[in-house]
């Protein structure tokens, strides 16, 4: 049993006495020491031997084997790379670590249960222990994360290997539930390029994995200088935003939606923006992956709708204007399968009702969580919602897909507007096409972007319904928006 347990916690080591020597060394320390000397003495009261081995055994594997995977855990990490970056010093090799996070892993936690989560976890190790080369070591650092690092003497060589740990993680894995298809993504660092210190080496494979995530997951990223200036950007945005929202310092405008026939305002779009005392202006663009990468999209659009529901009453309130209010939801909150009850709830809580709400979505939030959106989509629809597709046209959206999902609207993208008022423009027969797609699927069309009049009037020829850009209005505050309301209102009557 013992030496069945030593094997598993050193890898087979070839120096495995001494290795145990170490372990037991530290493992006889504070409350370990305690531990081993109860046990000591139960040994010694009934006269086992076998019995005391047996049990500093299981103590040992408690200390040193992750319960789930029964791979090596984090504590055996530290002591192994130290062994394996002594050895590449001497024979001037190189030493890949990585860590390895399974992509979208809560999904299936959220899908399937905790339990089915697991049995990935576990199936996934066994079969990165059996499958790949005795020369590389796995251990699980915790969650769906898992560390593995190997010695090459040439950087192609690391770099194959790489490729052929995301192939052997790529092929389907047997559960009870079925089979199940996961990817994982891989940051890596490298001896001596990158250091020699086990947590420098572990810090720096941690950026490349955040990276690797960036770029669009199932894929693995190397580290680079480059990397930590942008992760170190990355940390200093997710504390200021974590700060400003608890502390209610993000603010939001409102972009009207016009009517095409009337030229009233029968929408607002609501735009969350940020004014950082010590970072400036953060745009939307930046903060906003942030925030779904720090699990903090939540929180952003709990502060959006909170201040958009105060922002009708005080401002808006007293024009008595029915608008409907367009919401920008992400591809990380469709995914979730609890997104469209807690969305209703948080508008309910604040005096929002649904059937005033319009859902936006992004072509990529229908394409990275298809199945889970379309059910969201359903649900929130079904709660008095309305949904439209953002930026048409400028993703992967077919027809197809727009028959399959559950939508309202769709928003013809600005870059297809910038020239429909312009003679034998191409953009001009795309937005014709798109407007004679969408009318016969029940689909209305919003064209964003307007910049001229002579581009509304092009667009309303050819049957858009709502108008949204500067050629109308800007982004504006509260109190700048009720003005513009009213102004609009007393135009569309004349």
């Amino acid at each position: 049993l013992l030496l069945e347990d030593l094997e598993m916690v050193l890898w087979a080591s070839a120096d495995a006495d001494a290795s145990l020597g170490r372990f037991l060394t530290r493992f006889r320390g504070g409350l370990a020491l305690l531990g081993l000397g109860i046990i000591a003495i139960i040994g010694l009261l009934f006269g086992g031997r076998r019995l005391l081995t047996q049990y500093e055994a299981a103590l040992l594997r408690q200390a040193y084997v992750d319960d789930l995977t029964g791979l090596p855990n984090r504590a055996v990490i530290v002591d192994r790379v130290l062994q394996l970056v002594e050895v590449c010093r001497r024979q001037e090799w190189h030493m890949a670590y990585i860590l390895m996070d399974i992509d979208h892993f809560k999904r299936i936690n959220d899908a399937r249960g905790h339990a089915a989560g697991d049995r990935v976890l576990t199936r996934l190790g066994r079969r990165l222990r059996a499958r790949l080369p005795a020369e590389v070591a796995v251990a699980r650092v915790g969650g769906d994360e898992f560390s593995l690092f190997f010695a090459s003497g040439e950087l192609n060589e690391l770099r194959v290997r790489l490729a052929e740990i995301l192939d052997v993680v790529r092929e389907p894995i047997d559960t009870r539930e079925g089979p199940m298809h996961v990817s994982a993504s891989m940051g890596v660092a490298i001896y001596p390029e990158d250091g020699d210190d086990p947590a420098e080496l572990h810090r720096k494979a941690d950026t490349a994995l955040h990276q690797a995530k960036a770029y669009g997951r199932d894929r693995w990223t190397i580290f680079s200088s480059d990397l930590d200036v942008s992760v170190s950007r990355e940390i200093q945005l997710i504390d200021r935003l974590r700060d400003a929202l608890v502390e209610d310092r993000m603010n939001v405008s409102y972009q009207p939606i016009v009517n095409a026939r009337t030229g009233a305002i029968d929408a607002v779009e609501v735009l969350a923006r940020w004014q950082d005392e010590e970072l400036g202006t953060v745009s939307p663009t930046e903060f906003i992956p942030v925030a779904e990468s720090a699990h903090l999209i939540d929180r952003l659009t709990e502060r959006v709708i909170e201040h958009t529901a105060r922002d009708l009453v005080d401002a808006i309130g007293t024009s008595g204007t029915p608008l409907l209010i367009s919401i920008n939801v992400s591809a990380v909150q469709l995914a979730d399968p609890d997104f469209a009850r807690w969305f209703g709830q948080t508008c309910s809580r604040v005096g929002l009702k649904l059937t005033r709400i319009t859902v936006e979505l992004t072509e990529s939030a229908l394409i990275e969580a298809a199945d889970e959106a379309t059910l969201q989509i359903r649900m929130l629809r079904a709660a008095g919602c309305r949904v439209v597709l953002d930026d048409f046209g400028t993703g992967y959206s077919s027809i197809a897909y727009l028959r399959r999902m559950p939508l309202d609207a769709i928003k013809i993208d600005r870059q297809f507007v910038a020239t429909v008022d312009q003679p034998g423009s191409i953009d001009l027969g795309l937005v014709q096409g798109i407007l004679s797609m969408a009318t016969p699927m029940g689909l209305a069309v919003v064209a964003e972007g307007i910049e001229r009049e002579s581009q509304a009037d092009a667009l309303r020829a050819m049957g858009a319904e709502w108008f949204q850009g500067h050629h109308f209005s800007p982004p504006v505050d509260a109190p700048t928006l009720a003005s513009v309301i009213g102004e609009s209102a007393v135009t569309a009557g004349d």
